[in-house]
């Protein structure tokens, strides 16, 4: 049997630049004492080293995943905020739990649109021409894998009623970061 994971999220871009913006300016700010830093450490003969821990999510007890993303950008015309969705879709198999080697599972489909399968055997939607706003979520996500029993698996027919986180638009102005010092 195949488990899965299911994820449904949404993106506001411009949270997603600001938290950019303030992340670069928090790496890029430097100390004044660094020097005291230094001297204070150096007569420390105790010093314990901090191994940051890994944030790469690992999902050691799962064969798949299939990923729905709504991202959703907002638009200031006339003093109004006028949303865009844009679906998107993502799906993976591994050949065992926990391997990292992906394999084909025939065709999958996410709400009814066939996502294409890559060389390395991961499969993807994105908006595109023909479709620029991709794949319009409700409430509920269906997915359709055909399946493929040369590598074990089954065909799945399942519908995610997780819902949607929801998002409002940032006030002022993100595009604007101070960089003085007080």
């Amino acid at each position: 049997m195949t488990r899965l994971f299911f994820s449904n999220c949404i993106f506001a871009q411009r949270t997603l630049v600001a938290l950019l913006a303030i992340a670069m300016i928090f790496s890029s700010c430097k100390k004044d004492d660094d020097e005291e830093d230094d001297d204070t450490n150096n007569n420390n003969n105790n010093q314990t080293q901090v191994t940051e821990p890994n944030t790469t999510p690992e999902f050691n007890d799962g064969d798949a995943i299939l990923v729905a993303l709504k991202s959703t950008s907002f638009t200031q015309t006339m003093g109004m905020n006028i949303p865009t969705e844009i679906g998107l879709a993502v799906g993976a198999f591994t050949e065992a739990t926990g391997s990292a080697t992906l394999v084909d599972a025939g065709t999958i489909t996410c709400e009814g649109k066939t996502l294409t399968k890559n060389d390395n055997n991961s499969y993807v939607f994105t908006a595109g021409v023909a479709d620029p706003t991709g794949i319009a979520f409700s409430d509920n996500v269906a997915w359709e894998v055909s399946g493929n029993s040369g590598n074990g698996i089954s065909a799945i027919s399942t519908t995610v009623s997780i819902g949607w986180p929801e998002m409002s638009p940032i006030q002022g102005d993100p595009t604007t970061v101070s960089t003085s010092s007080d």
